[in-house]
């Protein structure tokens, strides 16, 4: 596959709204409601690191001790 393209960031998920035909409605964090195929591939559940926001740096310097 060409690996995950909607709903990526941490602690994120969608909601599925209906099912359509061959196409299904999907409510994104963003408030927009798209179109996704029926066939397409989906998880339960949450993106993980949702508490990724919550993380404090401190420095720059530490940073750089984790090679980010």
């Amino acid at each position: 596959g060409r690996g995950g393209q909607l709903v990526r960031s941490a602690g994120n998920g969608a909601q599925l709204l209906a099912k359509e035909g061959t196409m299904a409605q999907v409510r994104l964090p963003s408030g927009e409601v798209r179109y996704v195929a029926m066939d397409c591939m989906a998880t339960v559940g949450t993106v993980s690191n949702s508490d990724h926001s919550n993380l404090t740096w401190g420095k720059a310097g530490r940073k750089r001790w984790l090679g980010v």
